[in-house]
């Protein structure tokens, strides 16, 4: 059985909150580090050997060499960029959370609704929307935005074709 082990370097000025499954695992002061172990590459840090928190949302990744994807379905990339601190959603009737700025890769069946994505990324847009309670101006206002790339055609026949 082969483990992966993640380190966690915290280089920011504020505490970093380090979640899987939807639940915080730790916290990491500035300065500190630490580091995880686990024997299931599916876990949402078994492919990091080191993940570092830079500047308010940007993090550097070390992929580990030992990881090999073990998703035999197709694949969806989630990334909450600058989403909620937990984004979730509900994929092949799991629900998949995605911690702030650290990719998440999953398996998608390609009988659901998000199979048509190849990824998604939660970011702020803008927008211009009506101004309210002046419902005849617009203004632009700043959402949270689940950006949508779609799935290549060639990869939905090949998968479509298989089943």
């Amino acid at each position: 059985m082969t483990i992966y082990k993640t380190q966690f370097i915290n280089k920011r000025d504020v505490t970093a909150n380090i979640h899987e499954y939807g639940r915080p695992m730790f916290k990491l002061e500035p300065g500190q580090s630490a580091s995880v172990e686990s024997f299931d590459p599916k876990t949402t840090f078994a492919r990091w050997q080191q993940i570092i928190f830079k500047s308010k949302n940007q993090i550097d990744f070390v992929e580990n060499k030992q990881w090999v994807s073990p998703f035999k379905e197709p694949t969806i990339e989630l990334l909450n960029s600058e989403g909620v601190p937990i984004q979730a959603l509900t994929i092949g009737g799991q629900t998949v959370n995605c911690p702030l700025s650290i990719p998440v890769t999953v398996e998608v069946p390609v009988n659901d609704a998000y199979f048509k994505w190849k990824k998604i990324e939660w970011k702020k847009v803008s927008r211009k929307v009506p101004r309210e309670g002046m419902p005849d101006y617009l203004e632009e206002r700043e959402f949270i935005d689940g950006v949508r790339t779609p799935r290549p055609q060639e990869e939905i026949d090949k998968y479509k074709g298989q089943k």
